[in-house]
């Protein structure tokens, strides 16, 4: 596998990572509320998240194949925890979008970083299938916002568009940057 290739593959193992844990999280503020008790025990018994190194995920000769199967696990782990939960949503919104400005530690965002790079270090964080599917999309740029897109019907999770908005407006925010949702899965990163 080529360096170039592999780094695609290795970014791709780390959003599936994020997608599980976002999911985990999820289950963990439903028992926190006692929401829907039991939530988190099916989701970590179920769909355990991938642990160690992509190389022991992966089957020789069939790499695409293998992520693809990892992005459908944590796609399903996260809707059975967003299904379980959404009688709640109005509920968990805040605390949804108070996770997404805790992830701001994990990142090296300079201060003043551009609105690119804000855009790059916040899809890290979410899967829109592989990058060969164009899922994501941008569709305007300049040095002081970035509108993108989403395919939200790749997603079967019920509420994925409200839970990512709130959970990106969360982390968006506490780096410093304005985040608007400007239609159901489109939405606009600019400077504060």
């Amino acid at each position: 596998m080529s360096q170039e290739i592999g780094a695609i593959h290795y970014r791709m193992f780390q959003k599936v990572r994020a997608l599980n844990d976002f999911a985990e999280r999820l289950a963990n503020i439903s028992e926190e509320k006692h929401l829907v008790p039991g939530t988190l025990r099916k989701v970590l018994d179920e769909y355990p998240m991938p642990c160690g190194l992509l190389e022991n995920h992966i089957v020789d000769g069939n790499i695409h194949a293998s992520l693809e199967r990892l992005i459908a696990t944590a796609e399903e782990k996260l809707a059975f925890a967003c299904t379980a939960l959404s009688a709640h949503l109005e509920n968990m919104l805040p605390d949804v979008e108070a996770l997404g400005a805790s992830y701001v530690k994990n990142t090296n965002l300079p201060e003043g970083a551009s609105v690119r790079s804000v855009f790059e270090t916040l899809d890290g964080f979410w899967v829109d299938g592989m990058p060969c599917d164009h899922k994501l999309t941008i569709d305007s740029e300049d040095d002081d916002q970035l509108v993108f897109s989403f395919d939200a019907s790749i997603h079967p999770a019920e509420h994925y568009s409200d839970l990512r908005a709130a959970w990106s407006c969360g982390f968006v925010t506490k780096l410093g940057y304005h985040f608007d949702r400007v239609a159901e899965s489109t939405f606009k990163i600019s400077r504060a």
